[in-house]
């Protein structure tokens, strides 16, 4: 009987795998698994740390290693280990204050949370409206600290390690600049034309129905948003020491019976009256009517923005 032996030819890959692609299904394969893995630790470590209580060391750990978000503010990050650096930091201040009871650690945590939310927030404010920090202002704020403390600098680091558990230069990261951004946003704020266009609008079309001859308390209980709305814009006999220093020239200007121009200051656009006058022996008293509208503020804005930017909180929630 005659035997056929049929063998593979050397290129015929439908019969034997070459040595380079199994290995490169090997090495695939390997990498899948490495990869697979890499995700359930990552899940798995993530659900660890945002379970966790802030004190877990191994929580603590690996998020010294692992940039974790505690939360994602439209497209800024913050990291769980700038959470916890700055809740070690509240913790060691609250037990430094022995007149204050310690809140809960759930209410800590969402009311830090809050507090650095607004913090992206306002440095992107900032951004929008072009300021940068004044190295100035920080400097004056610090020696404020000092003259106001009656310390030298060398206990002011002693008080903010005591105090917060910092360097003198985390409290000045993490709490003297946002203040003093705050700040200076604060002000760009009031004197920007385009953010208090309707409040502008607001006051003048007040001033422009007492031209009209209608009455003040009218306007005023129509116009106002505190409390004088209801006595139509009244606030009594007051002296010059007791209403703001931005008023006291318009209000010693004044004749009874008259009001003046609209008034503006950082906080508010103010048309004042004139009622009456008694002059005392010590003093002049003034009884004066206000019609008032408030400006819009940075947390009034921040509150906006927050409404209509995503955030997704994985520490500090509800």
């Amino acid at each position: 009987m005659l035997l056929t032996v049929f063998y593979p030819m050397e290129n015929d890959s439908s019969v034997v795998s070459s040595p380079t692609t199994r290995e490169k299904n090997a090495r695939l394969f390997v990498l899948g698994l490495l990869a697979a893995f890499m995700v359930l630790f990552v899940v798995g470590s993530s659900l660890y740390v945002y379970t966790r209580p802030a004190s877990d060391a191994l929580a603590r750990g690996l998020a010294r290693v692992i940039p974790y978000p505690a939360a994602i503010v439209g497209t800024d990050v913050i990291l769980v280990r700038d959470f916890l650096f700055e809740y070690d930091g509240l913790k060691t201040y609250f037990a430094t204050q022995s007149e204050m009871e310690p809140l809960p650690e759930k209410e800590t945590k969402k009311n830090l949370m809050d507090t650095l939310i607004n913090r992206v927030m306002i440095e992107r404010f900032a951004k929008n409206y072009k300021i940068a920090l004044d190295p100035a202002k920080e400097a004056e704020l610090m020696q404020n600290l000092l003259v106001s403390g009656n310390i030298t600098e060398e206990q002011l680091e002693a008080q903010v390690h005591e105090t917060f558990g910092w360097e003198v230069e985390e409290f000045k990261k993490r709490i003297v600049r946002p203040v003093v951004l705050s700040t200076q946003l604060s002000e760009a704020i009031a004197q920007d034309t385009e953010t208090q266009k309707d409040k502008r609008a607001q006051i003048d079309a007040a001033y422009a129905r007492l031209k009209n001859n209608e009455d003040f308390s009218l306007v005023a209980s129509e116009t106002n948003e505190d409390a004088t709305a209801k006595m139509g814009g009244d606030i009594g006999f007051v002296n010059l020491m007791t209403v703001p220093e931005s008023w006291r020239p318009t209000v010693t200007a004044m004749a009874e019976g008259t009001y003046a121009d609209v008034l503006e200051t950082n906080e508010a656009y103010y048309i004042l009256r004139l009622n009456d006058k008694k002059e005392g022996e010590e003093s002049v008293e003034y009884s004066l009517s206000v019609i008032s509208v408030y400006k819009h503020t940075l947390e009034d804005l921040l509150q906006d923005r927050l409404e209509h930017t995503r955030v997704w909180r994985f520490l500090g929630r509800e």
